[in-house]
């Protein structure tokens, strides 16, 4: 691409002054889509945990507080303090 905007825009007869800009916005149409990725990644986890709450609050409370089933493995995994703090 630097070679098309070396050569003399005038020898060419065409307007080239798009070039100048292209590899900006493909970077950054590029780093749109990964955001993007992210944004729809984070979109469904949270409709997961959305109806995985809906589902265990609306659920009718055990007769007994002792009685309530204790948090999946992978919730109290998640509830570990990280090594760092």
């Amino acid at each position: 691409m630097e070679s098309w905007t070396r050569v003399d825009k005038g020898k060419l007869g065409i307007n080239i002054n798009f070039l100048e800009n292209m590899e900006d916005e493909i970077r950054l149409s590029e780093e749109r889509h990964e955001l993007q990725q992210r944004l729809d990644s984070m979109c469904q986890l949270l409709e997961k945990l959305q109806h995985t709450q809906h589902t265990r609050l609306s659920a009718p409370p055990p007769p007994h507080l002792n009685q309530c089933p204790p948090p999946p493995r992978r919730r109290r995994r998640s509830q570990r303090p990280s090594p760092t703090t």
